[in-house]
Formats: C-alpha cells, sequence, structure tokens
C-alpha cells in the first residue's frame, strides 16, 4: 500500500484511499462493508475479518478520492462524482431501494434520481 490519501473509520472496519487512487478495507466484514465479496476464513472457522489492508477489486481505477464508512456500510466517491456503497443495509441505508446486504461496490449514483455531481459524502452509525 502506498500514501494514504485520506481514510475513513466504521465501528469495526476501515477504508483507506492512497495516492495512486487505489481504495484498502480491513476491519471486520460481517455484513460486506470490506467490499471483497467473499468470507473471509482463517482457521477453518468463517471470521469475516481482514486483518491486513486489501484492496477492493471493484474499485481500480475507478479514480476515487473520498470513502465514507458507517457502522456496517462503506462508500467511495470518486473524481467525476460516482458513487458507490456496499455493506450492511438494514435500513436502506445504501439507497439501492431494499434492505439486502450488499458485499461488493455497487454504483448509486446516476439511478434513483440521484445527481452525478456529488461533492462529498459521509457515514453515519446505522
Amino acid at each position: 500500500m502506498g500514501k494514504v490519501r485520506t481514510a475513513a473509520f466504521g465501528a469495526h472496519h476501515s477504508l483507506v484511499v492512497t495516492v495512486d487512487n487505489q481504495v484498502y478495507s480491513f476491519g471486520r466484514g460481517d455484513k460486506g462493508q470490506l467490499g471483497h465479496a467473499n468470507i473471509v476464513t482463517q482457521g477453518g472457522d468463517e471470521t469475516y475479518l481482514e486483518s491486513l489492508p486489501k484492496s477492493i477489486q471493484d474499485l481500480m481505477n475507478r479514480n476515487v478520492i473520498q470513502v465514507a464508512a458507517g457502522d456496517e456500510h462503506s462508500m467511495a466517491l470518486s473524481v467525476f462524482g460516482e458513487l458507490w456503497s456496499w455493506g450492511g443495509s438494514p435500513f436502506g441505508q445504501l439507497g439501492h431501494g431494499g434492505i439486502m446486504d450488499i458485499r461488493k461496490p455497487t454504483l448509486l449514483s446516476g439511478q434513483h434520481s440521484m445527481p452525478m455531481n456529488i461533492k462529498a459524502i459521509c457515514a453515519g452509525y446505522t
């Protein structure tokens, strides 16, 4: 991992954007908030844990400039105003029209009358 541009910290997970616009995540990912679309297995047990920063492949070459981490969800914003969200969505906080968890970054902007010129993002507790 290179030099860090920005980072965000959720309840039990962290997101990092490097100066070369790569996005990494680590920590607990039981709701998909790490964005790796898989469950990590350690010692034969499903732990939902990534103890070292791991690149989020679906956000490679997407020019991500900002990330946000909620309690069980994550978001990423590109220099072009594109917005992705993923993770737990028990109250619909991902914005994809449902309450299903999404385990990998899913484009949100340009859908559901969402503008494409988003300038900043943040995430809260739920």
